[in-house]
């Protein structure tokens, strides 16, 4: 009885994580639609934001520490970056 129990909660679990408007969107590479479902489905429209991050307090000091790591996380390349990495990939390609 146990393992009936533990099927039909898994299969509801299931059912609560993912569904066929998510698996859809995604199969057809529509992210913008895939997001609007995933936020309707899994993030709750009530959230409200920090107000304290990182020990800054206060909605400016909040963006601004956001801000800032936000910067340093997705620096751009440096001039010659990508052809480095080019003539490293045909180094390790050729040596195969």
């Amino acid at each position: 009885m146990r393992y009936k129990c533990a099927i039909k909660e898994a299969v509801l679990a299931s059912d609560l994580e993912f569904n066929d408007d998510l698996a859809k969107y995604l199969c057809k590479k529509d992210l913008n639609c895939f997001w609007k479902a995933w936020r309707k489905r899994f993030c709750h429209s009530n959230l409200t934001p920090t107000d304290c991050l990182n020990t800054k307090v206060g909605p400016e000091n909040v963006l601004s520490e956001f801000t800032s790591h936000c910067k340093n996380v997705s620096m751009p390349n440096t001039a010659g970056a990508d052809e480095s990495y080019t003539k490293q990939s045909i180094t390790s390609f050729i040596n195969q």
